[in-house]
């Protein structure tokens, strides 16, 4: 199930991550253990997470690689080591709907959004870059974990794209 898109103003939002480029064929091999990572580093410098685990999708080139970054919002910019990396989502006005169900229907959410932007003359903040199609903030949280024996079919999936001013 997709919600009906709707338009927000949000503040920016600090977060620890951790980016990589790959293949949309490979993109799931690298989710959960990146998150795994995070969380482990995240639990040994006592940091707490400010909302749910969340993908960043900084560019999107559907013919080569994504560029993206799995990343748990944080209450403050917090220096991360290594591969962990601090960010920050930027504020601003973002056109988002909400996505009930198995990760699988994520690729359908996202277009339904998309469609909606342009049916209706909503643009996004974005640009052709070196890794293709760019974003100022477009991003995924999870408020449901995969990994909890819960059913797929009530996952709740946030989807949210920042608009151009």
């Amino acid at each position: 199930m997709i919600s009906e898109p709707t338009i927000e103003q949000r503040a920016e939002q600090p977060y620890l991550g951790i980016r990589t480029q790959v293949s949309m064929q490979d993109f799931g091999t690298v989710i959960q253990p990146s998150f795994i990572e995070l969380g482990e580093w995240m639990d040994q410098h006592g940091i707490e997470h400010a909302g749910p685990r969340m993908i960043r999708y900084h560019a999107i080139d559907s013919a080569g690689n994504l560029d993206v970054e799995m990343a748990v919002p944080v209450a403050a910019h917090v220096q991360g080591k290594g591969r962990i990396n601090r960010g920050t989502m930027p504020a601003g006005r973002y056109a988002k709907v909400l996505y009930t169900g198995d990760y699988n229907g994520l690729y359908d959410a996202n277009s339904a959004l998309v469609g909606w932007a342009e049916t209706n003359g909503v643009a996004w903040d974005h640009w052709e870059g070196e890794r293709g199609d760019t974003f100022a903030g477009r991003a995924e949280w999870y408020y449901s974990d995969s990994h909890d024996g819960s059913d797929p079919s009530t996952w709740k999936t946030e989807i949210a794209i920042k608009l151009k001013e």
